[in-house]
């Protein structure tokens, strides 16, 4: 890891700052972050000073409940989210003999898919390396198969699909680009 201090970005930094005080807005430089977006895998700490201020840049930073980390690899990412839900299963399951099987599609959804996918359109798409798409491919059934009442595991990732009415994290992921793509030819 090399630490050096850039110039050029401690001068974007300030008129950034002086940009957003122009707009009306106020800026707390003490809890102001820093990443610095890169290709290269060597990882370099820079430093900035605005005012008397000195702030380090950072690996990752979350950003609306999204961690964005400097390769843009969204590991951290699928790893907090896969983690919160695991929280939840175990209290899933045990409320699923309460409810009919649509009554608890909806608990699922509003409860555990919610958190699992959002921000999907982000991270969840065809750049996305395979490890983390298992990640969330295990996560997604683990939530079906309570739905499904399929402890033991009989039934295929296919037909929990179909018989909860769930996409497949590999349509949410096409989903994803087909999305922006759509976006791009209506902005052209």
């Amino acid at each position: 890891m090399r630490d050096i201090e850039e110039p050029w970005l401690q001068s974007e930094m300030s008129e950034m700052i002086e940009e957003l005080k122009r707009l009306g807005m106020k800026v707390n430089v003490d809890k102001t972050e820093v990443v610095v977006f890169s290709k290269n895998k060597e990882v370099t700490r820079t430093h900035v000073t605005i005012g008397d201020i000195n702030i380090e840049t950072k690996s990752d930073m979350k950003v609306l409940g999204v961690i964005i980390d400097n390769h843009l690899q969204w590991e951290a990412q699928v790893r907090s989210i896969v983690s919160k839900c695991r929280s939840k299963l175990s209290a899933l399951k045990r409320i699923r003999n309460k409810f009919s099987m649509d009554q608890f599609l909806k608990i699922l959804t509003s409860q555990y898919f919610s958190q699992l996918y959002y921000c999907a359109l982000l991270w969840l798409n065809s750049e996305t390396r395979w490890n983390l798409k298992r990640i969330i491919n295990s996560a997604h059934y683990k939530g079906l198969r309570i739905a499904a009442k399929d402890f033991k595991k009989k039934q295929s990732r296919s037909l929990l699909d179909k018989e909860c009415k769930r996409a497949t994290p590999t349509q949410w992921g096409n989903y994803a680009v087909a999305s922006l793509f759509i976006k791009t030819l209506k902005n052209s």
